[in-house]
């Protein structure tokens, strides 16, 4: 009886080494789908009124950096403010904000698919995409678009009646922050199965960015987070400032733990606390106006970037740092930088 219990978790133990060994071949023998495969997207807004918005790319380890990349890819400017990108398993989805238009691109090469130019694409912000739909909020309508992915044509129009930020489709729902620039508390609901608004969730004064993670709506204002069961659709709890924390914003979730800026600083606290921590993780000593200081912010794949845009007069330098808050790298990318995403 003992030998066999030695030779089944002899025989156990191998299969497991087996597994792991191709496992480690399969992950080395990975070929890339594109020269933008397996790195970091950023997102540069460019300066309102001119068509200098552009897009960088920096490979996972930062080694190498390609600026004007859908210029490179298409031989053409990508447009008037890059305001988002929005990805999905084959496609990026830039939102060209002052051109009123997406430009839709292969998300590993980033050549030109189509452009969608409907009538109500009217100053569009953000966009999500869930079960072969594609939803775009739009600031001038203050309504979200929806496409069809599948032939890239319209199928709808939903208005809103109030201000459309950003933009989250998770489950049969749709969650649409009501607030820009400092003001609003309200996100509205809508039923993907009829399209029609079911419901208003307020939120603490000054809303500014959301994020879900874990059957949670995670909402950011000035006065700390707003947590929402997506299950029920109701406010489930707060989490508060600690001591001098002010206004804090550019919320992001990453491993657990809850990302954001407050000034030219950044800040980080586990998501179960119940305040958020004042002790800076980073403190980037970005000197600039107020609406310039953390423009552009976001964590990624392990990596915190933290973007000083210098008054959006020259290109943004990226500075890059670990979880921990130990600077890695600054990188130059291009006008006014205000986002990156990791693209797999």
């Amino acid at each position: 009886m003992k030998n066999h219990f030695l030779k089944t978790l002899l025989f156990l133990i191998s299969i497991t080494l087996f597994l792991s060994c191709e496992k480690n071949e399969l992950d080395e023998a990975y070929i890339a789908k594109g020269a933008y495969d397996l790195g970091f997207i950023v997102s540069n807004e460019g300066n309102f009124g001119s068509p200098n918005a552009s897009i960088s790319f920096i490979s996972a380890d930062l080694s190498t950096t390609i600026n004007e990349v859908y210029s490179k890819e298409n031989n053409a400017p990508v447009g008037d403010i890059l305001q988002s990108i929005t990805f999905d398993d084959n496609y990026a989805y830039l939102i060209l904000n002052n051109s009123n238009k997406v430009e839709v691109v292969d998300k590993y090469t980033f050549k030109r698919i189509t452009t969608l130019t409907q009538e109500d694409i009217e100053l569009p912000r953000y966009a999500d995409t869930k079960d072969g739909k594609l939803y775009i909020t739009n600031a001038r309508s203050k309504s979200v678009v929806i496409y069809n992915i599948a032939d890239f044509s319209y199928e709808t129009t939903i208005d809103i009646g109030r201000a459309v930020e950003q933009i989250i489709v998770e489950d049969d729902f749709m969650y649409i922050q009501n607030a820009a620039y400092g003001s609003g508390n309200n996100i509205t609901v809508v039923d993907l199965k009829t399209n029609t608004v079911i419901k208003t969730l307020v939120t603490g004064k000054g809303l500014n960015s959301m994020e879900e993670e874990d059957g949670v709506l995670y909402a950011m204002h000035n006065t700390g987070i707003t947590k929402i069961d997506i299950s029920t659709n109701e406010v489930i709890g707060e989490i508060t400032l600690r001591g001098s924390l002010e206004k804090p914003s550019k919320l992001d979730i990453e491993d657990s733990n809850i990302y954001f800026i407050s000034g030219s600083s950044i800040y980080s606290s586990p998501i179960t606390s119940t305040e958020l921590s004042d002790i800076p993780l980073v403190n980037s000593e970005v000197v600039a106006e107020s609406w310039f200081t953390g423009y552009g912010f976001a964590v990624e794949n392990n990596r915190i970037f933290y973007a000083d845009v210098k008054g959006f007069s020259e290109n943004s330098v990226v500075l890059v740092y670990d979880l921990e808050g130990k600077f890695l790298k600054s990188i130059n990318t291009g006008i006014g930088t205000n986002n990156i995403y990791f693209n797999d």
